[in-house]
């Protein structure tokens, strides 16, 4: 030992390199310690958006139908339950969102947002507040969610299209993230729908697949019974 101590006294080469090498060592480390503690907090937004459409332009079209919204008459109509929740392990502030992309819900230009519910919180502190900012535009303003903390709400507009509502918005160091799965029937067609994908069903498509689901579950004797 008293050896290789005196040999790399002596040369101060071998001693540099080991400096060298140490600090390089420690850089790393830190490096990774840090990428990991990074990976671990996750400051995510998630929100689903659940549509029914109430009332289409045909509809509205048939004679002795007539839907009117304090006095005006509309030709449609379409239900929308908002869920919005923290998905991540990190409390989200209402002011962790970016000033000029605060969070929003909005419906297309030239629709109409009618009515909405008032807003029901997990947890009574998150304190979510829902305004009218635009005919077609919600503001959405809240104190704090922490992990699996949101709030849910309805509103009544008159889109009625494949996806009718969108909620915007950025977060500083976080996400918003669309988890819906919109399921709607239009012209005689099934369609299921989330952001990445669409699938288009004919009725006689959606009935075969009801039918083939029935035969499994019968072939592997599967019931559903009322609990008494």
């Amino acid at each position: 030992m008293t050896q290789i101590y005196n040999w790399v006294s002596n040369n101060p080469a071998v001693s540099v390199w080991i400096t060298i090498f140490s600090v390089i060592s420690g850089i790393i480390t830190i490096r990774a310690y840090s990428v990991q503690m990074k990976d671990r907090r996750k400051k995510t937004l998630c929100y689903t958006v659940s549509s029914t459409i109430l009332l289409d332009n045909k509809v509205s079209q048939i004679e002795g139908i007539s839907v009117n919204h304090q006095n005006t008459q509309i030709n449609s109509l379409t239900v929308s339950e908002i869920h919005i929740w923290n998905t991540g392990n990190e409390i989200i502030n209402g002011y962790d969102f970016y000033n000029e992309k605060s969070l929003k819900v909005m419906i297309p230009t030239g629709e109409q947002i009618l009515s909405f519910t008032e807003t029901k919180d997990i947890c009574e502190t998150s304190k979510t507040i829902i305004s009218q900012m635009e005919l077609n535009e919600l503001g959405v303003t809240f104190d704090c969610y922490e992990p699996k903390q949101g709030t849910s709400f309805t509103i009544y507009h008159t889109s009625v299209l494949e996806k009718s509502v969108n909620i915007s918005g950025k977060i500083k160091g976080g996400k918003l993230v669309d988890k819906s799965i919109n399921f709607i029937f239009r012209d005689g067609e099934f369609i299921l729908a989330t952001e990445t994908f669409k699938y288009t069903f004919s009725v006689a498509s959606f009935l075969s697949v009801l039918l083939g689901i029935s035969s499994i579950s019968n072939i592997l004797e599967i019931s559903v019974k009322k609990k008494k």
